[in-house]
């Protein structure tokens, strides 16, 4: 009973993955891969620069504002005013 599941099984991946191996592609599968390659050509170049933007931000604005965070809750910094609700979070 075994030897059929594995059997059933063996012959369904081969139906599916290993159908197309040594044959010539069809039309859908040839529209199919240029259509891919046509988004990973409109895309990538995107994508690689979109990094840039992402680390001027964290360098710019997030890291200045959580190093004067940091030093804010830690003391080093004191704020010029007071209010008990902050002064609570804080300590």
């Amino acid at each position: 009973m075994d030897d059929s599941d594995s059997e059933e099984n063996k012959t369904l991946f081969d139906r599916v993955f290993l159908r197309t191996i040594g044959k010539t592609e069809g039309s859908a599968e040839k529209k199919l891969r240029e259509a891919g390659e046509w988004i990973l050509d409109r895309t990538e170049g995107a994508s690689r620069s979109s990094g840039d933007k992402i680390l001027k931000v964290m360098f710019i604005w997030i890291l200045p504002l959580w190093i004067l965070s940091f030093f804010v809750a830690s003391g080093f910094i004191e704020l010029p005013f007071s209010t008990p609700l902050l002064d609570d979070l804080i300590m």
